[in-house]
């Protein structure tokens, strides 16, 4: 159980999944089943389920061939081209909220805009379902994807209206530094330790704790222990990894002092290349 890895919830459940037969939408009984049955089995522990992140590289929903299609018709974009998908889920979300653990993740966020259109669906769908029954439904948080270089320049002020954020690391590395991360051509290019990867990091942490807006990352940064005590340093708290990893990581949190982390997460920030960072880490990580 999740309990027993040391879990403390579901920090990203990518509900795309629920795709069948490439692009046949779920229908919202088949959501309310799926999102029900995870909230009920871990209740009182959190599911934060991530809104369809179909387009980019999962080519379930897109009726055309894009050239890139990472810079194209991907997450919300296509969620708000096509509301009825996104009612759809945010009424089956509603719906199995009865615990009220559960929170919905706006996916490639780039503008406020988007998240007033998603709060504007839940407001709606809610109202609407609490006029049709009796049960008791609860409005879920709203928490946006953090991967576009464009939302850290926006992290002030989405921070002020969202209740969550995670960092998706694969994504934001990829975005800031230019690098298709399923090129095997440029693939030595893709560094999550790249300074302007790890400046970027730190900041969107520290507004998120400043505006008290949980910060959460998922990503194959939030799984690297070489990347953990910079991550510690720079004030997170919440990690989305796999259940194997938890267990392994919390061993490394128990080792650390937070001073030190902090210490060593401005000495990284300093650094201006990538193979000096890591040099640095692994050095924190030896003695430890």
């Amino acid at each position: 159980t999740l309990a027993a890895a040391g879990a403390e919830g579901v920090g990203l459940f990518p509900s795309e999944h629920l795709f069948t037969e490439g692009t046949k939408t779920p229908k919202e009984e088949e959501q309310f089943a799926c999102y029900r049955a995870i909230a009920d089995a871990i209740a009182p522990m959190r599911l934060d389920v991530r809104l369809f992140d179909i387009g980019g590289d999962k080519l379930l929903y897109s009726p055309v061939k894009e050239i890139n299609p990472n810079l194209g018709w991907r997450g919300i974009r296509i969620l708000l081209d096509l509301p009825e998908i996104l009612d759809t889920q945010i009424r089956a979300i509603l719906q199995a909220n009865t615990h009220g653990n559960i929170d919905s993740l706006i996916p490639m966020v780039m503008s406020l805009h988007e998240i007033r259109t998603v709060r504007e669906s839940v407001e709606r769908q809610f109202a609407e379902l609490q006029a049709e029954r009796d049960g008791q439904i609860t409005q879920p948080g709203i928490g946006a994807m953090i991967e576009l270089p464009a939302a850290v320049e926006l992290i002030e002020e989405i921070t002020q209206c969202v209740d969550f954020i995670s960092i998706g690391t694969n994504d934001l590395t990829q975005y800031t530094l230019a690098v298709d991360r399923n090129n095997v051509i440029v693939q030595d290019l893709f560094d999550r330790f790249h300074p302007a990867v790890m400046r970027q990091v730190h900041r969107i942490i520290q507004v998120a704790n400043k505006n008290h807006c949980c910060a959460m990352m998922c990503g194959d940064m939030a799984s690297d222990s070489l990347a953990l005590p910079f991550l510690l340093g720079c004030g997170l708290r919440n990690f989305s990894v796999v259940v194997s990893e938890i267990a392994e990581l919390k061993a490394h949190v128990a080792r650390y002092a937070l001073a030190e982390t902090e210490a060593l997460a401005q000495e990284s920030l300093a650094l201006n290349n990538p193979a000096a960072i890591k040099a640095r880490l692994e050095a924190f990580q030896a003695a430890h």
